[in-house]
């Protein structure tokens, strides 16, 4: 899990940089964060999928 989460913050640190310095001024920096809330937002659905504490603990007892 370390590995990725490293991984995630290197390849997000250049994506955002690459987009601020594909464009100029401060066009830029509104464009790269509103490439980081998109992502955010795409993720915090990804999250409303996930299964509840009890589902889980449920699934967990009955794959033992």
């Amino acid at each position: 899990m370390n590995m990725l989460s490293s991984a995630g913050q290197l390849i997000g640190g250049a994506l955002i940089g690459g987009v601020i310095a594909s464009f100029s001024g401060i066009l830029g920096y509104n464009l790269s964060l509103l490439l980081a809330a998109v992502v955010s937002f795409i993720a915090f659905l990804f999250t409303l999928r996930l299964k509840s504490r009890d589902e889980q603990i449920a699934t967990m007892k009955a794959n033992q």
